[in-house]
């Protein structure tokens, strides 16, 4: 009688806990958590070396000079949720996004999650302006996919061309999807574009002197600076500077901030132009020189 009653016993706790598996299974498909994320702008600079070529036509020597690339995107990494979804399910996550202070948001495609990490990274080209803020929200949604007969065997066995059908086109299939569960949207998360190097001095336009200021703040915290005048290579500066022995004519002038990790954001290029009038020196020397054939002339 006790064996019978341990039996019934282990049954009863089996027979619940398959419920509470079930239940469980079903609770996680028709309402997924909502899914926790960051989001942080990632930065992979390179440069691109110099090469050089041989035009075929002319035999003449071809420089292709290397250039920088910044190579920033936006990596966005989702905590995944327990893998509890049965076969023929999966897990999504859309994305949307909006500048901080528009109302509109603005949904992006749906990712797959990855299954095999804990972690869902995706990154997004960075499209947006410096400063920007941007606003960031994720959703998970749970699809199951199915397969349905594309063709009855009614409709092929009527088909004209049923005699030459190749075999096992009655096998052919297509797949469809359908939502079950949606998480609703995550609290939102906000990532600034950092700003590059702002030029204070000197600006656009004229100066009528050879020694020209080079102000400028940076937003970001750096370990070191740089400038480029008129193109030639980077001079490493600790802070605010003075360009010395500008000639008379167009100049352009570019900083670079360079970070602790060694990622170089450039400012904007300022054009401007020296234009020095002639030495006072000279003009006391030739004042002086007037003077002198005056008096002369008074003598005669």
């Amino acid at each position: 009688m006790r064996k019978r009653a341990t039996l019934l016993l282990i049954s009863l706790l089996t027979v619940s806990s398959i419920i509470a598996v079930k239940s469980a299974f079903a609770q996680s498909i028709t309402n997924p958590s909502v899914p926790e994320f960051t989001v942080k702008l990632v930065e992979h600079p390179y440069d691109v070396p110099t090469t050089y070529s041989i035009d075929k036509y002319t035999g003449e020597n071809i420089t292709h000079p290397g250039y920088h690339v910044e190579n920033k995107t936006l990596e966005i990494s989702i905590k995944n949720q327990p893998s509890v979804w049965g076969e023929n399910y999966a897990l999504y996550y859309n994305i949307r996004v909006k500048g901080h202070f528009e109302k509109n948001w603005t949904e992006l495609q749906s990712y797959s999650a990855q299954s095999d990490s804990k972690h869902t990274v995706l990154s997004l080209p960075v499209y947006y302006p410096p400063k920007a803020q941007v606003d960031f929200q994720v959703e998970a949604i749970i699809v199951h996919s199915y397969e349905n007969r594309v063709f009855s065997d009614d409709w092929l066995a009527q088909h004209p061309l049923a005699e030459v059908m190749q075999p096992g086109l009655e096998d052919i299939y297509e797949q469809e999807f359908e939502v079950v569960g949606t998480s609703g949207w995550s609290e939102t998360q906000t990532v600034t574009i950092p700003a590059p190097v702002t030029l204070l001095l000197p600006q656009n336009g004229n100066f009528g002197t050879s020694n020209v200021a080079l102000d400028f703040v940076a937003d970001n915290q750096t370990s070191q600076f740089k400038y480029s005048l008129d193109g030639g290579e980077n001079v490493p500066i600790t802070g605010n500077t003075t360009l010395t022995g500008l000639a008379n004519g167009y100049h352009n002038v570019t900083v670079y901030a360079v970070d602790e990790f060694g990622n170089s954001i450039a400012s904007e290029t300022v054009y401007f132009s020296v234009d020095v009038p002639f030495p006072l020196a000279t003009v006391e020397v030739a004042s002086a020189a007037a003077v002198a054939i005056v008096g002369i002339g008074l003598l005669f």
